[in-house]
């Protein structure tokens, strides 16, 4: 977790908009196991949110730098 450019910082949350792109690691856990883990950008995925939410997304939406999930067929 150390990061030699700086503080390493965690932040835990159960809303994927709280997820800024300063983050550059991500790990979701999904009934205490891990889902998935790497770059932000591979792991916060349409593929990924469907899965761990057992749910369907009409699409994924970048908004002022942070990614919503519009739910919804």
């Amino acid at each position: 977790l150390a990061n030699a450019g700086g503080p390493t910082t965690i932040l835990v949350t159960h809303h994927i908009e709280e997820i800024v792109p300063s983050i550059q690691n991500t790990l979701i856990l999904s009934a205490g196991r891990i889902h998935a883990v790497g770059r932000t950008c591979d792991v916060i995925t349409r593929e990924t949110i469907e899965k761990v939410y057992n749910t369907r997304l009409a699409r994924m939406e970048s908004i002022a730098g942070r990614l919503w999930p519009i739910w919804g067929v």
